[in-house]
């Protein structure tokens, strides 16, 4: 396995051939698209505010209450605990850094969990990646059927699947967007 910097972007290919660019580039266009998808899926805040189930969240769903939020909120220079109280703002940057972060998160999770991650198409990828940022690993584990459908390549079974879930009832438009996204593989 080798890890290539594409700006920001830390991607680990398995390839070691000709072929490794073109795996790469088609990382990159993946993750730089999901930025803008999940800025519109999330919203963009640069001020503390309580998420749908009233967890304190910031920047692009950034839950603050999450085992390393101190830790990341102190790494952009900021004291967490006015961060979370909603005394001080994060900056464009500030928040992107942080979008950035959990996406890289969300994508090396999704290579451990899904058998055939490297190998599906970009919008399974970008679908499955989503899913991991917005419901977490563990939240992305309870999709059992979903992941048994996606390592069989049965993406319309897998739309199918995803559209029969309690998330789907809780993210409406956003779990048609991605159903969608896969349904037209």
């Amino acid at each position: 396995m080798k890890v290539l910097k594409f700006g920001d972007w830390l991607v680990e290919s398995q390839s070691q051939s000709d072929s490794e660019n073109k795996i790469t580039d088609a990382s990159n266009d993946i993750i730089n698209s999901l930025v803008e998808r999940l800025k519109k899926h999330e919203g963009v805040k640069n001020k503390v505010y309580m998420d749908s189930v009233g967890i304190p969240t910031i920047g692009v769903g950034f839950n603050l209450n999450r085992e390393d939020a101190p830790q990341k909120i102190q790494a952009l220079g900021l004291d967490y605990n006015l961060v979370k109280s909603g005394k001080k703002t994060l900056t464009p940057q500030q928040i992107e850094t942080l979008l950035k972060q959990d996406i890289q998160s969300s994508w090396n999770s999704a290579k451990d969990i899904v058998e055939n991650f490297v190998s599906l198409p970009s919008n399974a990828k970008s679908v499955i990646v989503e899913m991991i940022f917005n419901l977490g690993r563990s939240g992305f584990l309870k999709f059992k059927n979903f992941k048994n459908m996606i390592e069989q390549n049965d993406f319309i079974q897998a739309s199918q699947e995803m559209l029969r879930s309690n998330w789907a009832k809780q993210v409406g438009e956003r779990a048609k967007n991605l159903s969608n996204l896969l349904r037209n593989i």
